[in-house]
């Protein structure tokens, strides 16, 4: 006869482990002064994919001018360890391109030691750095859940302002911006213009990070209705295309910059705020805030990187027989921009600075017809090819049942 007593101790033993898992990992998050509990994961308690029982987590953004040097300085590190910590990440990351506003994770022990160091290289992506007698250096990316949305809302003051106002990320309003950049000037819109959208959104970690897709939009403006539709053809372009099939993006757009108001047009004679005389202006200046992203205007090859005092730092793109075009005074070019290299429309070329003969922060932006420079904003240039005359039929059906979608729309202020 079999006795009990060994399964009686089994239970004992399950019945303590459970209890054991159960308290394990009483870890925090600390997160500008405040200690908040994390989620906890059956068994172990995670931050991102570390493990992080009996560990606490304080989150930091990187300052105007912090370097990763700096951060770890601070926080208990010396140089010699800091210098083998970038030596192991070269090949996976280079931390001392850390940026401002960026989030960094400490993760320590109840000592105050620091074992990891995690930073966020964007919304979806991070780089964690494992201390200890061996270091480990890797990437990881968060999962990303993609979730069609709507929103429609009536112009007070700006477009802006009414996506801020409703809690709708920023960067709906830029994509919309890029999509009608030929169409719509969003500086005129008006108390009463409204618009409506259908869009995908990406969700990281429960919180929005931004537009994925725009999929269908409408804007009137002035009574005006101004249609736009994604769609992609049997030969795979993928463009925006109004309710008739007709493109409604240019080959070249409109600005450089996605931020930038004209400060000087293109004329014969201009009052030149540096050298204090008149002469011809051949381009158009754009403000915008130092090191924005400036972007080709269209699709083209890499003809000149260089500098000289004139003209600062300055990239040229030829783009076919008849346009080339020069974008000035940049504050750097963007890495991997060389002559011989081609580049798509909206591709970052530099970085908007005031190097050269300029009086503050913008880029001009010159338009050579020909051979010859003119004024671009008065160029009629072409717009992208419409929806194949055989693929209407079908484009027609897609965009019905968009249009049934926009109007049912909610709208608010």
């Amino acid at each position: 006869m079999l006795s009990k007593t060994p399964i009686y101790l089994s239970l004992s033993v399950l019945l303590f482990l459970a209890l054991a898992c159960q308290n394990k990992g009483q870890s925090n998050v600390k997160e500008e002064g405040k200690t908040i509990p994390t989620v906890e994961a059956i068994n172990h308690q995670y931050f991102y994919d570390i493990i992080i029982d009996s560990l606490t987590v304080e989150t930091y953004q990187i300052k105007e001018g912090e370097r990763f040097t700096d951060i770890l300085q601070k926080h208990g590190l010396e140089i010699g360890e800091i210098f083998k910590i970038k030596e192991s990440a070269k090949e996976q990351f280079n931390f001392n391109r850390v940026k401002t506003n960026h989030q960094y994770y400490l993760i320590k022990d109840k000592n105050d030691k620091l074992h990891y160091f995690v930073y966020d290289i964007s919304v979806t992506d991070y780089a964690v750095c494992k201390l200890g007698d061996e270091i480990d250096i890797y990437l990881g990316s968060n999962d990303v859940e993609i979730i069609e949305q709507s929103f429609g809302g009536f112009i007070d003051s700006s477009l802006y302002a009414v996506l801020e106002h409703n809690n709708i990320h920023e960067s709906v309003g830029d994509a919309l911006v890029d999509i009608y950049g030929w169409t719509v000037d969003f500086y005129k819109l008006q108390k009463g213009d409204y618009f409506q959208l259908i869009y995908d959104e990406k969700i990281v970690n429960n919180k929005s990070a931004g537009v994925s897709t725009i999929k269908a939009a409408l804007i009137n403006h002035k009574g005006q209705d101004y249609y736009a539709f994604r769609y992609m053809t049997k030969d795979s372009v993928i463009s925006y295309y109004d309710k008739e099939g007709k493109s409604i993006n240019g080959v070249f757009l409109k600005s450089p910059v996605k931020y930038g108001r004209i400060t000087s047009r293109y004329t014969l004679k201009r009052y030149h705020p540096v050298e204090h005389k008149e002469k011809a202006h051949l381009g158009t200046d754009y403000a915008s805030p130092l090191k924005s992203p400036i972007r080709a205007t269209a699709d083209g090859t890499i003809l000149e990187v260089a500098y000289n005092p004139f003209n600062g730092n300055y990239v040229k793109i030829e783009h076919n027989d008849s346009y080339t075009t020069g974008y000035l005074h940049m504050s750097e070019t963007a890495r991997g921009i060389r002559p011989g290299v081609e580049v798509l429309q909206g591709d970052v070329i530099g970085y908007v600075g005031t190097t050269g003969s300029s009086s503050g922060p913008h880029v001009c932006y010159r338009f050579w017809k020909n051979g010859n420079q003119v004024d671009h904003i008065l160029e009629k240039t072409k717009m992208l090819d419409g929806i194949p005359f055989s693929e209407l039929s079908e484009y027609w059906d897609y965009v019905l049942q968009l249009s049934i979608k926009l109007n049912g729309v909610d709208m608010f202020r």
